[in-house]
């Protein structure tokens, strides 16, 4: 890790701790949603939905954006098989004594099973669908100390910039790596004694310390990081290319996949709103349409794993 550039980014966070965490950006909020969401959830909760809709009301602007709604798809879910869904969270939470191969195999077991739920009680809703990275928004705020939230675009342009070597997207991201570089960071910073009461200085009344050991202090400078340009983002949001013939052929090849992934999202649209006007009668017509439409799904899901591959995420798209 480049701890130099780890330090500038630190030191300007210091310096503009009242412009981030300010009234019109909060930057707190993430910590004022672990405290709501370690007082509220309770996995064994009489009324699952209920529970999970108050634990997760302060939570949106950590986990969704403005192209994804996962916690409206989990409770979409607990409306119809309420112990379904309490089930997956069970699965989720296991302990598995730090193996986090075996965390990412449960993320993506929870995420597939969640949508293939969804595909059942909500076809077409497409923004309800679950992602790994919302996936791991709940196990990290679940068990904080254990886990760190992750952003795409964010996550890999930060500890590019730090000089860490790539963490992998889509189908090859690597958990245990992602979470060994921020292991490294988590530990610089707690040399940081200024950060440190300035961190400790969030806790009153609302917002408590839930003993998440700077996990989210390291999100928070990554996200922070790219809001607030504590270090050049643009430079970093995609793998550093051998050359500028490479940068051009991939910045080609990212928005030439953008229109694709907006042209597909927009004929999915369309083709659930079709399959919804036909008769049950007309089933050989039904059959066709949904099949079209999963091998779009497929198309989508690929498109989008290779733009996240370049940095570039649902919301930005």
């Amino acid at each position: 890790m480049n701890t130099d550039r780890l330090n500038s980014i630190v030191n300007k966070y210091i310096a503009k701790a009242d412009i981030i965490n300010g009234f019109d950006n909060y930057e707190d909020s993430k910590w004022l949603a672990l405290t709501n969401f370690q007082e509220r959830f309770d996995i064994d909760a009489p009324d699952f939905a209920e529970m999970f809709k108050y634990a997760v009301s302060g939570s949106l602007k950590v986990i969704e954006d403005r192209t994804a709604q996962p916690t409206q798809g989990i409770l979409e879910i607990a409306a119809h098989e309420p112990e379904t869904a309490r089930e997956l969270f069970k699965e989720l939470l296991a302990d598995d004594n730090g193996d986090l191969k075996a965390r990412q195999a449960r993320i993506n077991k929870f995420t597939d099973s969640a949508n293939e739920l969804l595909d059942k009680y909500a076809p077409g809703k497409w923004k309800l669908k679950q992602e790994f990275r919302s996936t791991l928004s709940f196990l990290a705020l679940m068990k904080p100390a254990e886990n760190y939230l992750y952003r795409a675009s964010r996550s890999h342009a930060f500890l590019r910039y730090l000089e860490f070597d790539e963490i992998g997207t889509g189908e090859d991201f690597d958990l245990e790596k992602y979470y060994e570089y921020c292991d490294v960071v988590r530990e610089e910073l707690a040399k940081n004694g200024e950060l440190m009461q300035l961190n400790s200085s969030r806790w009153n009344s609302r917002i408590k310390d839930e003993g998440d050991d700077l996990h989210i202090l390291v999100f928070d400078l990554m996200t922070a990081g790219k809001q607030f340009r504590l270090y050049p983002f643009p430079d970093y949001m995609r793998k550093p290319a051998a050359d500028k013939a490479e940068w051009e052929k991939e910045y080609e090849i990212v928005t030439a996949s953008r229109f694709t992934y907006m042209a597909c999202t927009a004929d999915l649209v369309r083709l659930w709103e079709e399959y919804d006007t036909v008769p049950e009668a007309e089933a050989d017509r039904r059959n066709a349409i949904f099949e079209e439409i999963k091998e779009l799904e497929v198309m989508n899901k690929k498109i989008k794993a290779k733009l996240e591959g370049y940095g570039v995420e649902p919301a930005e798209l």
